[in-house]
């Protein structure tokens, strides 16, 4: 199955930016991105400590992903 994301953030000023991200469904894009984070450690691309994928690898790590768009709006 697929997923549709969904997000949208505005700040005081007015200004506004919203995306959409389609996937694979969310347990199959976990798994994705865990191995291919694990993948990235065992080649010794990793900061030591507390890391989420996006500060690890960039916040569009999970366009590397197959099947994984982002829409921006």
């Amino acid at each position: 199955g697929r997923s549709l994301l969904w997000a949208e953030a505005s700040d005081g000023a007015g200004r506004r930016a919203a995306a959409r991200l389609e996937a694979p469904e969310g347990y199959t894009l976990t798994a994705m991105t865990a191995v291919a984070a694990l993948e990235r450690a065992l080649r010794g691309d990793v900061k030591p400590g507390f890391q989420t994928p996006s500060t690890a690898y960039g916040k569009d790590f999970v366009l590397e992903m197959e099947g994984v768009r982002r829409i921006d709006l």
